[in-house]
């Protein structure tokens, strides 16, 4: 990224494109860096694999361990502080009542970013390099 900015090109960037975040090779950058996995399963109590993982796989943690299907978590509500799915590290709850109720995961929020932010500079009537050039 640093060698685009270095020759003029404007750099937006959000989800897991470097796994590597050094924030000032970007000129702007989409959702926080720890939402980039994810959802991760609250027990309550703390963060945890995906109940439906099986061991030695679920004691590698709440995010290596946390593959599988959503249903397997049950119905989440959406409530903060309760048992179900949660965003991130600050426990934002992630509903979910079915794969068709259900809250975006955090790959659709990036990619959500990425069209509005390419909405944006299309919108735009400075033409700063992009993908134009």
């Amino acid at each position: 990224m640093q060698l685009f900015q270095e020759n003029g090109y404007k750099t937006y960037g959000s989800g897991k494109l470097t796994h590597d975040h050094i924030p000032e090779v970007w000129n702007e950058w989409g959702m926080k860096v720890a939402y980039n996995y994810g959802p991760l399963y609250f027990d309550g109590t703390k963060n945890t694999s995906n109940p439906d993982v099986p061991p030695p796989f679920n004691s590698i943690g709440p995010i290596d361990g946390s593959f599988g299907r959503l249903s397997a978590g049950g119905i989440s509500t959406g409530t903060k502080g309760e048992k179900g799915w949660i965003y991130g590290p600050d426990r934002e709850p992630f509903r979910y009542i079915n794969d068709r109720n259900r809250d975006l995961l955090q790959d659709e929020k990036h990619v959500q970013w990425a069209i509005q932010k390419f909405r944006e500079l299309e919108a735009a009537k400075e033409r700063d390099p992009f993908l134009w050039r």
